[in-house]
């Protein structure tokens, strides 16, 4: 039976996180931008092994306190830190979907590989924004410092301005149906009272690149992407396969960004597989 706590961290912010059960070896999933743990309810569910598997909301997200300080990538992986040394977790397999693949493999470049094992990443690009660097970015590589200006505006007036969006620009499964946009906005917005977290998070998440971290990963690498998504395009694959050295990579037919969601049964196999 899953059991949820609390744990504090350094500056005073309580983490809630869910033990879902245990097992031989630890597991530890990360949720995206704009969601809580219960993102990955599915996926954990599907999950077989005999593994311990654990979920937590980031500081701003989900039943976790809402600090009005801390919204950055940087604070965040002090957070998962303190989090597996809290729990004294040792041989991890680290997934991080989205921007909790952001925070694990700057956890890794930060602070090695002590704790982990495997590392699992779900459609994570290079970086969101497109430039002269790298145009690979969110959208097909149409999304631009300009355009991240705008989200946040509508991010600052009212967050269901950014979340109708968000599944037609994600070309995501449940675009199809508009009574299923509709439940996946008015989630967006209750798992989101506040702009806060949300704002200060794309700002950070935005201003960064895995480019270098990529190629400084050292242990082994599963890259999950979906073969529709827009916001890690078949060109930012392509790119992403130069950077980091012998990882696997499985692509999802069918599926946008949102592969735990559209396809959890299929996504947490290859990481039963790849997780051994």
């Amino acid at each position: 039976m899953a059991r949820q706590d609390y744990f504090e961290t350094d500056d005073g912010v309580k983490i809630c996180y869910t033990v879902h059960r245990t097992g031989k070896k630890p597991m530890v999933l990360l949720h995206g931008w704009g969601g809580t743990q219960l993102a990955l309810n599915l996926l954990v569910e599907q999950i077989k092994g005999d593994y311990t598997i654990i979920t937590y909301d980031h500081r701003g997200f989900g039943k976790s306190d809402r600090p009005t300080k801390g919204y950055t990538v940087d604070r965040l992986v002090l957070d998962l830190k303190e989090f597996l040394e809290h729990l004294d977790l040792h041989d991890v397999v680290l997934v991080g979907w989205s921007m909790g693949g952001v925070v694990s493999t700057f956890y890794l470049d930060t602070f090695g590989k002590e704790r982990v094992s495997r590392l699992v990443l779900i459609d994570n690009n290079v970086q969101i924004l497109s430039d002269e660097h790298y145009p690979y970015g969110f959208y097909d590589g149409t999304y631009t410092a300009k355009e991240c200006m705008e989200d946040l505006e509508k991010m600052h007036r009212d967050i269901r301005l950014f979340a109708q969006e968000m599944p037609e620009k994600g070309d995501m499964v449940l675009n199809k149906d508009p009574e299923l946009v509709r439940a996946y906005v008015d989630k967006v917005c209750a798992q989101n009272p506040d702009s806060v977290a949300c704002t200060a998070m794309w700002v950070s998440v935005c201003m960064l690149s895995l480019e270098e971290p990529y190629k400084r990963l050292d242990l082994p690498v599963l890259f999950c992407h979906g073969e529709r998504s827009t916001y890690c395009g078949p060109k930012a694959v392509e790119y992403i396969k130069t950077l980091i050295k012998g990882a696997e990579f499985a692509e999802f037919p069918g599926c946008s960004h949102f592969i735990p969601i559209e396809k959890p049964d299929e996504i947490a196999a290859v990481i039963e597989a790849f997780a051994g």
